[in-house]
């Protein structure tokens, strides 16, 4: 393999094989917890469907459920408001840069772009190392681990180490799901081509290709487009129905896959300009933009320590080992995709979820190797499960969670992630502090900051009120807030008799969870800043009798900061100065001293 090009060689403690959402949550959440981490990621962007080369839009649990605060908080609410702040223009460019700033400038990681893995080295039935082509550097990379998460997708350190694994849909009897057919068979849900389009202010008109398929009446086409459907195309988005691949092998045929959605996007767009009932609609329109990468949905799903199922999901259950949790509703498209929609089928198949189930920590690690780690799409859930939590913010939570484990087993010196079962609640509070959301499973709070007195210096807010900034919760959960009504102005104080050593501070504020933030071009979520969310407030602790400020913000788009102390204090005061705009929400979710 190195005979004609050179090696370089690499030694970490974690390697991350994909740069897609979950790849992304992993390498950071890792090396935030002073992991040595590094990605490797065969695309030159990061984000993998989310990126701009697909510009599929980041979906989550709160995406069916928009009103039950199930927004994913953590790594993937920081990249919302990140985004928020620096993109309005929702610039697919400029999301490209933000994640990669993330990854290529942290201190703790080494980023491979370009570079495929295309083999793996096991010695006594782990894995050594991998090894990835850069073929634009003609380099081979090979790096030693004492970790490997596969966040590819498709699971590509499966075949090459051996680890347990499935393709398509399991039979019903397997894990007594409803909802699964009667027999085991390797159907997938098909993977899509996006497009967008663009209004020139002007009449433009569109010559087919010769290769695009003809679809010279309103009845080729689904019936949701007969006649009526042109008024969303807003230049960022095609159809997603444009899907192919379910009955194929999806990762094997992807060329061709991708050689016949080209066929369908032309060909669509050649009836909505030239043959439909209402072509004078988009008599103005012109496509601006075919993706070249096929936006995938399904391929290898590992076998982890738990497989989790429909069943888990329909009854919501909770684990005592929850480092995550899904909301999304299993959306089962048939394999046959296209082909479905035109001959009258329905193209997907929505069955509820109950919104908020957990996601246990043995769903991300391989059952016989022993120092595979996994997370996304690849995870370890049978596929009706998956058809809910393959979507994007659910993967990149569970990715956050992975690469977190990870800094507790070095932590902890712990050689394998089933080791990580006996120290779950370490790392649940760490993800807490991390700002994840684990439903049904509070912060722990210490009892000298639950015996500090606590109260609103200007006499505002009612003392039995300002308690749920320090009950464990850091946001609203049902129909119960968890938190404390703010304004401009107001000072929360805390108080100790005597000194004590506080090691952090832990704040959340409100950005209003029960709202649909994201980059995308689904027209009824919000691209603009919280106006709950304090724009400029200042956090200051007592010493010696005397007020110091150890944070201050001006321009925040942060929801939760956790602050390092490592010292005596007398007491402390979050400062609520302005916000973003006016809200009847403004909701403080916590202030807690660690």
């Amino acid at each position: 393999m190195g005979s004609v090009f050179e090696t370089v060689e690499h030694s970490v403690d974690l390697c991350v094989v994909g740069g897609g959402m979950s790849g992304y949550g992993a390498a950071l959440a890792a090396a935030n917890h002073g992991v040595k981490v590094l990605l490797m990621h065969d695309r030159s962007v990061l984000g993998g469907n989310a990126s701009s080369e697909v510009k599929m839009h980041i979906c989550g649990a709160d995406t069916h459920n928009s009103n039950a605060n199930l927004r994913e908080t953590g790594l993937m609410e920081e990249l919302r408001l990140k985004n928020v702040y620096h993109n309005p223009e929702e610039s697919y460019s400029r999301w490209d840069v933000l994640l990669y700033e993330d990854i290529r400038f942290h201190p703790n990681i080494t980023l491979l772009l370009n570079c495929s893995c295309l083999d793996a080295e096991m010695k006594d039935g782990r894995v050594v190392s991998v090894t990835g082509w850069q073929i634009q550097s003609e380099l081979y990379h090979r790096v030693e681990a004492k970790w490997f998460s596969d966040c590819s997708g498709d699971g590509i350190l499966a075949p090459l180490t051996g680890a347990e694994f499935r393709i398509g849909c399991e039979a019903k009897s397997e894990y007594d799901e409803a909802l699964a057919p009667d027999e085991a068979n390797d159907d997938t849900m098909g993977q899509t081509l996006m497009f967008s389009v663009k209004d020139c202010g002007k009449p433009v008109r569109f010559i087919a290709p010769e290769w695009a398929n003809e679809y010279l009446s309103c009845d080729d086409l689904p019936q949701g487009l007969k006649g009526h459907g042109h008024g969303w195309f807003n230049g960022k988005v095609g159809y997603w129905w444009i899907e192919l691949g379910g009955k194929n092998d999806t990762i094997h045929e992807n060329e061709y896959l991708r050689d016949e959605l080209l066929k369908v996007v032309y060909g669509v767009w050649d009836h909505l300009k030239n043959h439909c009932e209402r072509k004078a609609a988009l008599d103005n329109f012109a496509i601006d933009w075919v993706a070249s990468l096929p936006a995938k949905r399904e391929s290898r799903r590992y076998i982890g320590g738990y497989v989790l199922n429909e069943n888990d999901l329909e009854t919501g259950r909770q684990f005592e080992d929850n480092i995550a949790y899904g909301g999304w509703s299993m959306d089962n498209h048939d394999p046959a995709g296209f082909h479905a929609v035109r001959s009258g089928r329905a193209a997907t198949h929505f069955h509820k979820c109950q919104p908020g189930y957990g996601i246990p920590w043995r769903c991300l690690y391989s059952k016989n190797v022993p120092n595979l780690l996994f997370a996304g799409r690849n995870a370890s859930m049978s596929h009706m499960a998956m058809s809910s939590t393959r979507v994007m913010a659910t993967c990149l939570i569970m990715g956050q969670a992975v690469g977190t484990a990870v800094g507790v087993m070095k932590k902890n010196k712990l050689q394998n992630p089933s080791e990580v079962g006996g120290c779950i609640k370490e790392l649940q509070q760490t993800l807490l502090l991390d700002d994840a959301y684990i439903p049904a499973i509070p912060m722990a709070i210490p009892e000298f900051c639950k015996e500090g007195k606590l109260y609103e210096e200007s006499g505002n807010i009612p003392v039995s009120s300002i308690e749920a900034v320090r009950d464990g919760f850091s946001r609203q959960v049902g129909d119960v807030a968890h938190g404390v009504r703010i304004n401009e102005g107001d000072r929360i104080v805390y108080e100790f008799a005597t000194p004590v050593k506080a090691d952090k501070i832990f704040v959340a504020f409100d950005s209003q969870l029960n709202i649909d933030i994201a980059f995308s071009a689904v027209s009824d979520r919000v691209n603009v800043m919280p106006k709950a969310l304090p724009r400029e407030f200042e956090i200051e602790v007592k010493v010696g009798g005397k007020w110091e400020s150890v944070l201050e913000k001006s321009e925040n788009y942060n929801r939760h900061y956790l602050l390092e102390l490592d010292r005596e204090i007398e007491g402390a005061r979050l400062n609520i100065n302005k916000f973003w705009g006016n809200s009847e929400t403004n909701m403080l979710y916590s202030f807690v001293i660690l």
